[in-house]
């Protein structure tokens, strides 16, 4: 009998993976029944998560919030445990309680676990890798609930939830929403002189903020044609990061634009050494290549991007203006 609860959860588990999720709510629920007060309220609050998904799955969100607020009022919460509680607030509109839900989860120990040895570097032995693949999962998992906090709020909740992170001293979590934040304001086209002023405020944090401030604002130059300045931001994010295809593809297309096309060349051959999937670079290789009659290493370029990207319009197009012999290629590719 002592071990029947332990059978009950094992079946539900396998009902669960099975998509039964009816009957892994009962499993769970008679799990919960059976399990004896000398076992630890952890392990009690683990089934609660299972059974929560489960009601999750069946759109029971009210009976899901229910069974995740009393677990988590009776154990030491779990971050994947919290992020569903919030959903559960986010999918019933009480915008409220998700808020509360987010503060907690920003105290979770999971998202502060410390990797490193004494002097600061990291280990790579695989207890230290674990920790940190677990860290990384709470803190993704902090990402898209800030996410959810906006989406219902705009981007008041996106800005309340990073003035949250940043007391909390989240900075590596704080970057990335900043920066989602700031893509929001290029995307909407209206608002670029406010997208920059935010980029230039987060390229005055630390190294890792320099770098993407500088890429994106190099980005935004040279969309709005100012070369020089975006000349200059390439320039710098490439000497804070020199291993981001984005930042040397950014470079490249600033030196393409004043003519420079050796440089631009160099820059687009050190980004796909560094990403070979980095279309953006690839293609401008094939463009600079056919800017200096250079056809062999431009077909090369362009039939590599369309093997990344089938049916990549643009290569196509200079892949036809290059010589007949390319025909087949476009025609495989169409797959006519």
């Amino acid at each position: 009998l002592t071990s029947s609860w332990m059978a009950q959860v094992n079946l539900g588990n396998a009902q669960y993976h099975r998509g039964d999720y009816d009957e892994a709510v009962r499993s769970y629920q008679m799990a919960l029944d059976r399990i004896p007060p000398g076992v630890g309220q952890q392990i009690g609050f683990r089934v609660c998560r299972n059974l929560s998904n489960a009601l999750l799955h069946l759109g029971r969100h009210r009976d899901a919030t229910q069974t995740l607020e009393a677990a988590m009022s009776a154990a030491a919460p779990e971050c994947e445990a919290a992020f569903n509680l919030l959903l559960c607030h986010v999918a019933k509109g009480d915008a409220d309680k998700a808020r509360l839900v987010f503060c907690k989860m920003l105290e979770l120990p999971s998202l502060r676990i410390d990797a490193n040895d004494g002097d600061g570097d990291a280990r790579d032995d695989d207890l230290s890798l674990e920790l940190m693949r677990r860290q990384q999962a709470a803190s993704d998992l902090v990402i898209n609930a800030a996410r959810l906090v906006a989406s219902s709020e705009g981007a008041d909740g996106m800005k309340w939830a990073i003035d949250k992170v940043r007391e909390a001293e989240l900075d590596s979590i704080a970057h990335v929403l900043e920066m989602e934040m700031m893509v929001q304001h290029l995307r909407s086209r209206d608002d670029i002189d406010g997208a920059i002023k935010m980029l230039k405020a987060f390229g005055r944090k630390d190294k890792e903020g320099r770098a993407a401030a500088s890429t994106n604002l190099a980005f935004v130059h040279l969309l709005e044609g100012n070369v020089n300045e975006a000349l200059d931001q390439a320039s710098l994010a490439v000497t804070t990061d020199r291993y981001d295809a984005r930042a040397l593809t950014n470079l490249g297309c600033s030196y393409y634009l004043q003519r420079d096309f050796d440089k631009a060349r160099d820059c687009f051959m050190e980004a796909v050494g560094v990403d070979a999937g980095c279309v953006e670079a690839m293609y401008n290789l094939g463009l600079v290549s056919a800017e200096v009659r250079d056809y062999d290493s431009a077909v090369q370029a362009f039939e590599r991007v369309i093997q990344l990207v089938p049916n990549h319009i643009e290569s196509m197009y200079w892949l036809s203006r290059i010589g007949p012999s390319q025909y087949q290629v476009i025609y495989e590719s169409l797959q006519l």
